[in-house]
């Protein structure tokens, strides 16, 4: 007995949520005094992080809309309210892809948009959540989930400028080590 169409949408659905719940609670934690706290993001702060989550929201229901994925100008450092902002993207993208979701016509483009948002949400919020010192590793299911989606899926040609070579982790490391190790991030 095979898999329905609907169960990849309903894990990618429940992978994208695992992964925004997890920045929602890492957001929860920064102050004003916090935001500008450098991350291991190179050259990067916590308030760049969190408007680059915001804009990366943006890209992805664009890419809901449009079918093609384009990066929006940058919000500027000034913009007020950054963790507002942050939140209430994240909250569009979450009622982008429920809405995508349903759409079965529209399978191939949700699975991407929602793999790709899971991916920046789990990855930037466990940059923030270093920033601020919290032990905040990403949920052991959804690193789990995570890893297994884009292992072998990044190589020295797709890393580019977004991602480092993967780091190696002793043998016992984390679900949420092992994946931010493949991305490149030195897990603390």
């Amino acid at each position: 007995m095979s898999a329905s169409p609907a169960a990849p949408i309903g894990e990618r659905l429940a992978l994208f949520e695992g992964a925004a719940s997890y920045a929602l609670e890492v957001f929860s934690h920064i102050r004003a005094v916090d935001l500008d706290c450098p991350t291991p993001c190179p050259d990067w702060n916590v308030r760049a992080v969190v408007l680059h989550i915001a804009d990366v929201a943006d890209a992805i229901i664009g890419l809901a809309a449009t079918g093609q994925l384009t990066l929006p100008t940058p919000r500027q450092t000034s913009t007020p309210a950054p963790v507002a902002v942050g939140r209430q993207r994240i909250g569009v993208l979450h009622d982008t892809l429920r809405t995508l979701a349903a759409q079965p016509e529209q399978s191939d483009l949700f699975l991407a948009a929602a793999q790709s948002a899971a991916n920046e949400l789990a990855a930037h919020g466990w940059d923030i959540a270093t920033a601020l010192r919290l032990t905040r590793p990403i949920p052991d299911a959804t690193a789990a989930a995570l890893l297994r989606s884009v292992e072998g899926h990044l190589d020295g040609d797709t890393r580019g400028e977004n991602f480092a070579p993967a780091v190696p982790v002793r043998p016992d490391a984390t679900r949420s080590d092992r994946f931010i190790a493949y991305l490149g991030r030195q897990p603390t």
